[in-house]
């Protein structure tokens, strides 16, 4: 199966015309939040594509780069929304700080556990041979990206 990457989107702009991205995706953790949170604040365990990098001491602001040129900005990120344990709501802007989108991830008790939601708005040229999967694919991998945290989490009771 391919992989579609996030960030596949934003280095072939030039070539395509702007699609919506709108994902709700969810897991159901037998944890509580605490145990989960600091894999949501940083998330470069769990998460494919885009590695985040702090750009201010406040861990507010971040490049996010691909593992493979960590030197090489690909957009930026801002934290908007930042409740310990329970909501975190992300601004993707393009490195001239045009607004691309939102991601949000909130955490929910649910009797002894805790329902993880990924919520992601985003609006990027999308080449056009991408576009019939683009929204299907990129669903599939955030959904996958929750079940390896489910596991990490998981697994280290």
């Amino acid at each position: 199966m391919k992989k579609f990457l996030f960030a596949t989107a934003l280095l072939l702009a030039s070539v395509a015309r702007a699609e919506d991205l709108v994902t709700h995706n969810s897991v159901l953790i037998q944890a509580e939040s605490e145990k989960i949170w600091p894999l949501i604040v940083d998330p470069s365990s769990w998460k494919a594509g885009v590695q985040l990098i702090a750009l201010d001491a406040a861990g507010m602001k971040f490049k996010a780069v691909m593992p493979d040129a960590p030197d090489t900005p690909l957009y930026h990120l801002y934290n908007v929304e930042f409740v310990p344990g329970k909501r975190r709501t992300m601004r993707l802007a393009s490195l001239d700080n045009a607004l691309m989108g939102y991601a949000t991830w909130h955490l929910e008790t649910v009797n002894n556990a805790t329902l993880v939601t990924y919520d992601v708005y985003s609006y990027l040229a999308i080449p056009e041979e991408m576009k019939a999967t683009y929204n299907e694919e990129n669903y599939k991998r955030f959904q996958a990206e929750l079940e390896k945290l489910k596991g990490l989490v998981e697994n280290r009771k």
